[in-house]
């Protein structure tokens, strides 16, 4: 799988200096954020899909591991699922466990697990 994916929910997941637990994340923090790296952003709200909903995001090229940190803190999640050229690791806290192809939404609407290998 070629590109560089991130899944971002909507959720605030983790109390920050001006959002609380449970609050939403405005889509325009998000898109501020990642509008010099995105390629495309699409939002699932599929209930079949995702707990909340999701931004999914290509990027136009990989990130490193501070940048994504950064963003775990910036939007206060507890965790980032990433997926960079077919490799997935999951960032942040493990309460949500490991990279799950299952669970990693792709920016066409499908998991990455019903995803065939190219």
């Amino acid at each position: 799988m070629k590109g560089h994916f991130l899944n971002i929910g909507l959720e605030i997941g983790v109390d920050n200096l001006t959002k609380k637990v449970g609050d939403n994340l405005p889509h325009k923090t998000v898109f501020s954020q990642l509008s010099d790296i995105a390629k495309k952003i699409v939002i699932i709200t599929d209930r079949s899909l995702v707990e909340e909903d999701t931004m999914v995001v290509e990027l136009i090229r990989p990130m490193d591991d501070f940048s994504i940190n950064y963003l775990i803190k910036v939007f206060g999640q507890k965790s980032i699922p990433y997926l960079s050229n077919g490799h997935g690791r999951m960032y942040g806290s493990k309460d949500w466990g490991c990279f799950n192809p299952y669970y990693f939404i792709m920016i066409d609407g499908t998991r990455l697990s019903e995803q065939k290998l190219k």
